[in-house]
């Protein structure tokens, strides 16, 4: 998938918009693309949960992600950060990893 100057795909765009029904059809064209980090080394997750998007989280982390999840929820930002420690820090307390 194509990059944006700050290292974002239209996956990690439609993301922060929370247009769930496109994040399934990007998925269905390519499901690699969940691979792909930002600039800042932010994950589709990161930026679900940076962009208050619960609904696009619980749907990527229980349908779309699949073995990709534990990698995912692991994994940290540029800062080091995962979804964990960012909705700690923003005290979203709804985020509950499978």
């Amino acid at each position: 998938m194509k990059k944006d100057r700050d290292g974002r795909t239209a996956l990690h765009s439609v993301v922060v918009t929370g247009k769930i029904d496109v994040i399934d059809l990007l998925f269905d064209h390519c499901p690699d693309a969940a691979k792909e980090v930002t600039l800042h080394q932010e994950s589709v997750l990161h930026l679900a949960v940076k962009h208050h998007q619960q609904e696009v989280l619980e749907f990527l982390i229980d349908k779309k992600l699949g073995s990709l999840v534990q990698d995912l929820l692991n994994r940290g930002d540029r800062e080091g950060n995962t979804i964990l420690h960012m909705a700690t820090a923003k005290k979203q307390l709804q985020v509950r990893p499978t």
